[in-house]
């Protein structure tokens, strides 16, 4: 079976939150410490691979998820 690739790059908090099972507020946190840990400035955004660096999650895992949504 040909698994399927998510066709976008970055991570939301909200999306975050869903597949960390924790709340918004903290999914923000989390983004924030990521953005801080790879030396992006505040807006920038995170990709889906530095948070599965980041979290230890398993990208196909996660990219599953967000084609879900």
């Amino acid at each position: 079976m040909k698994e399927k690739r998510c066709k976008r790059i970055a991570i939301a908090a909200s999306e975050a939150a869903a597949i960390a099972g924790i709340h918004l507020r903290t999914a923000q946190r989390l983004l924030a410490k990521i953005r801080e840990r790879t030396g992006k400035q505040k807006r920038q955004f995170v990709s889906i691979a530095e948070f599965c660096a980041f979290t230890g999650f398993v990208e196909q895992d996660v990219f599953n998820m967000l084609n879900n949504f």
